[in-house]
Order: C-alpha cells, then structure tokens, then sequence
C-alpha cells in the first residue's frame, strides 16, 4: 500500500486512490472551516467594535449637547440612531452566534489540521507498527471531528432558535399589555 508520506508526488498514480480522495475531501473541509472561522471572526469583532465603542461615542455627544444649545436637537436625534445601532449589533451577535461560531469552525479546522498531520507523517495512532489499516482510522477520525462540529452547531443554534422565541414572546405581550389587550389573548 502506498502512503502520501513514501509517494513522492501525492498526485502520482502510485498513491493509494483511497486516500487520494480522502485527502481531497479533507482539504475542502479545512478551507470550509478556515472560511467560516475567518468570516465569523470578522463578523464578530465588528459587532464588538460597534457595541463598545459606540456608547462611549454617544456619551461624549450628549455631553456635547448640553454646551450646544442650538445644534443639541440634532445631536440627541444621532445619539438615537447610534444607539439603535447598538442595540441592532448586539442583537446580531447574540441571534447569530458570530463568537461561538468563529471559535467552534477554528477548533474543529485545528483539529482537522492536527489529525491530518499525525496521519502524513504516521505517527500517533497512524504509526506503521500498528496494525491498523491507517486510510479508514483516517476517515473514521476525520468524521468523528466532523461530527462533533455539526452537532455543536445544530445545539446551539436551537438554543439560540428558543432564545428568540421566548424573547419574541415576552415582546409580544409587552406589546398587548401596552396596547391594553392583557397578556392572556391569543
């Protein structure tokens, strides 16, 4: 059998076919995961950007405000906007995870990585001593990484799912005590 580490070209016909398909599948899955860790980051630190900074922007304005007089209409008017701007980024990142997503795609892509590389170089339980069949350990590792991740995911979002409908729900019957329809009507 042939392995990537005794080919010399891991794109000859010499290497094993196995693991020349497994070792493609693991380099989409890898920029999958290096892509959303890099795009949720982004995300994440822009949200983060927003909610600490701006309200200590906002502060200085209505300081502002109250020596101009005859501008200080327009500087509340802005200070509502920034501040619905707060209130919009944080209930992004709350509602879609960026943080919890940015580590949870870099954690399961470090582990793939390092999986990967016990594998061409064979060592750990990938050593040629063993008397496993080093391809399927390989792919059933690479799965078992895969699967944590996606199950990871598929919790969280349902937590962040019932989040929202709870919070959807207070809403609504603040919106029905307000409006004096009473919180029990449909």
């Amino acid at each position: 059998m042939s392995t990537a580490l005794n080919s010399p070209d891991p794109g000859s016909a010499a290497a094993d076919p196995r693991e020349q398909n497994l070792m493609d599948h693991v380099r989409g899955q890898k920029q999958y995961y290096s892509n959303g860790s890099k795009l949720n980051k982004i995300y994440h630190q822009r949200m983060q950007t927003i909610i600490l900074v701006l309200p200590a922007i906002i502060t200085a304005m209505l300081a502002f405000a109250a020596l101009m007089k005859d501008i200080a209409q327009v500087i509340i008017g802005l200070s509502a906007i920034a501040s619905a701007i707060v209130v919009i980024a944080a209930n992004l990142e709350r509602q879609n995870g960026y943080g919890e997503k940015w580590l949870n795609y870099r954690m399961t892509g470090e582990a793939l990585r390092q999986e990967e590389t016990l594998f061409l170089s064979r060592g750990g339980r990938y050593r040629p001593d063993q008397t496993i069949d080093p391809i399927a350990t390989f792919a059933e590792r690479f799965v078992e990484i895969c699967e944590r991740e996606t199950h990871a995911f598929n919790e969280s979002e349902m937590r962040r799912q019932a989040e929202a409908i709870a919070q959807n729900d207070k809403a609504l019957a603040n919106i029905r005590k307000a409006s004096g329809q009473g919180s029990d009507k449909p």
